[in-house]
């Protein structure tokens, strides 16, 4: 899912069941700088209903391997249709809105074939 007006920045969603999986967002601060943030969803996405999904950016530590994280803010995310959505991300670095429309593939919606509708 993409926002054609933000170039380069999307969310990838990772569907476990009906009820749980994981959003990944790349995409970029006000700065410039990359943005990678994760958060964990343990509702079921209903077409037309809000999501809250708390996020968290990972930084890479110093030693090799190493990773930290912070709780960097909160994803509102509403899903009109197998098609199209809005989300808003609200953290650390400020509040983004993004007009989605999907790319590829659904994640446990309820539409047959996402592309061809």
């Amino acid at each position: 899912w993409n926002d054609p007006a933000t170039d380069g920045q999307g969310f990838t969603f990772h569907h476990v069941s009906a009820e749980r999986g994981m959003v990944y967002f790349f995409g970029y601060r006000d700065d410039g700088s990359d943005l990678w943030l994760v958060g964990p969803w343990e509702e079921r996405l209903v077409f037309g209903q809000e999501a809250k999904i708390p996020l968290l950016e990972f930084n890479r530590g110093g030693a090799p391997g190493a990773t930290d994280s912070r709780d960097w803010g909160m994803l509102t995310l509403t899903l009109d249709d197998c098609r199209t959505g809005s989300a808003a991300l609200d953290g650390v670095d400020g509040r983004q809105t993004l007009d989605l429309q999907l790319l590829a593939g659904a994640f446990g919606l309820p539409c047959e074939n996402p592309a061809a509708d």
